[in-house]
């Protein structure tokens, strides 16, 4: 893993804190972002919280719903 964390292309494991359910996003560029296909782009919300990021990594993400917090737990 780069010591820069997550970056685009990576795909990112993430756990959501509050359910426990984990999920794979794959991080794309700004017109490739197709949320049905687990495509997020790097200037979204997510993206954003996430880029950089190492596993380990508590992340928060404001999303209409509220507050959804993630940790990380792969980067690949």
């Amino acid at each position: 893993i780069a010591s820069g964390g997550a970056q685009l292309g990576a795909t990112v494991t993430l756990k959501d804190v509050q359910y426990g359910d984990t999920f794979d996003i794959k991080l794309v560029g700004a017109f490739e972002g197709d949320p049905d296909q687990d495509l997020i782009s790097v200037g979204s919300p997510l993206g954003l919280a996430v880029v950089g990021r190492n596993e380990g990594d508590a992340v928060e993400v404001q999303a209409p719903g509220g507050l959804q917090k993630y940790v990380i737990v792969k980067v690949g």
